[in-house]
């Protein structure tokens, strides 16, 4: 059983404005995470699993690329004609991003986690599913709210002291995929 919640914050007539249809479901996805009940009464009502032999981001979180399409697939079959368009709000990981001798901020691990995401995301569009945009997290390397610069995400390198900005690798490659450069796109996805 669940903990009762505090509803005063619920005025007359929210709950209609909220069940307004939407123009479209904006999802942020950058890993699953599998619960079950509690082994032990704790502060939440549930246990968090641990992933299994996956390959994790530098924030420890695992790369699952079919978790972003079993999610589109549960809200296709729960929702059918009803779900709106979906756009992808937010995905992306943070690497291990240095630059190197020549000035080149090589990441091919967030080529390949993006390259996977956007080769799953296209196999649902093929199916009919209507995903009207998908947005890389993030464009700069920035402050983390919680991590602050120790973790790094963009697709342009941030120097913290000088400011400097660098391309990276998926910097490159993302515009080339963007622009329409399908053999861009197919070499890092085939095989």
């Amino acid at each position: 059983r669940l903990p009762e919640f505090d509803r005063s914050a619920i005025q007359p007539g929210d709950l209609d404005i909220i069940s307004e249809p939407i123009d479209y479901l904006g999802l942020t996805y950058y890993h699953p995470t599998i619960v079950r009940s509690p082994n032990q009464p704790g502060v939440e009502p549930f246990d968090t699993v641990e992933l299994e032999d996956c390959e994790v981001t530098t924030m420890g979180w695992p790369v699952v690329p079919n978790g972003l399409t079993n999610l589109i697939r549960e809200l296709v079959e729960r929702y059918g004609d009803e779900l709106p368009p979906i756009v992808i709000t937010e995905n992306g990981c943070s690497c291990e991003d240095q630059i190197d001798d020549q000035g080149v901020v090589d990441d091919e691990k967030r080529i390949e986690f993006l390259s996977e995401h956007l080769k799953r995301l296209a196999g649902e569009i093929v199916k009919g599913v209507k995903i009207d945009g998908y947005f890389v997290w993030s464009f700069l390397d920035h402050f983390e709210w919680d991590l602050g610069y120790s973790k790094r995400w963009g697709i342009v390198h941030v120097d913290f002291d000088t400011l400097n900005r660098t391309l990276k690798s998926s910097a490159v490659w993302y515009g080339d995929v963007i622009a329409g450069s399908h053999s861009a796109y197919s070499k890092k996805t085939q095989g």
